[in-house]
């Protein structure tokens, strides 16, 4: 059937029709691209396990998933907390990790900092800048030629600052992971990543407490 659709587009529209087809053969792939990036790095870590390696068997994990935190899965320290009390709570939670990342990694940046005034204000400035000149240039876009190409190159400055800034907290809390897995999530889904390290410092706290 594919290649009776393939035949019959080439031969009622031509060169055009290769690229239609190029076109949708790209955007029906990418979704399994992103998809194999986490199975991959799920079955490497099911390995590690398989084999008892004893970095990833004497390290921690987060406390919450990427997605936990929006379903009943929710850690019972974070759910007290007066900012994820309610699910009209988590959303606006979510809301601001979407638009206002910087914000909620405040806290965060000043957990792996140690409290240094100086780090902590490049961290931020790094975050704010990078994440407002992506939105930025992606509305100069309607005015700008090729603005999109700058947008995405500061997006991707973002993304390899925040992969940092978790790659970090792993660290600190003893998490096992890697880089290469921070950059990907990060890459793919920030919002999420971000609210799962304010969670994190949340729960953590809440445990010393």
């Amino acid at each position: 059937m594919e290649g009776a659709c393939a035949s019959a587009l080439l031969s009622a529209g031509g060169p055009e029709a290769i690229k239609a087809i190029q076109a949708v053969s790209i955007c029906s792939g990418f979704p399994y691209t992103v998809m194999i990036c986490f199975m991959c790095t799920a079955l490497y870590w099911a390995c590690l396990h398989e084999v008892g390696d004893e970095e990833f068997c004497t390290s921690t994990c987060f406390s919450q998933g990427i997605w936990d935190w929006t379903e009943n899965k929710q850690h019972p320290q974070a759910a007290e907390h007066e900012d994820l009390s309610g699910i009209v709570k988590r959303v606006l939670f979510f809301g601001k990790s979407l638009v206002a990342p910087m914000l909620q990694l405040r806290l965060v940046i000043s957990l792996i900092e140690d409290g240094n005034k100086t780090s902590c204000a490049l961290h931020f400035t790094g975050v704010t800048i990078t994440f407002v000149l992506w939105i930025a240039f992606l509305i100069a876009q309607a005015g700008m030629i090729n603005a999109h190409c700058i947008a995405w190159s500061f997006y991707f400055f973002f993304v390899f600052h925040l992969a940092t800034i978790r790659s970090q907290v792993r660290e600190y809390y003893n998490i096992y992971g890697f880089i290469i897995n921070d950059f990907f999530v990060c890459l793919m889904m920030y919002p999420f990543v971000v609210s799962q390290l304010r969670v994190e410092l949340i729960v953590r706290q809440r445990k010393q407490d």
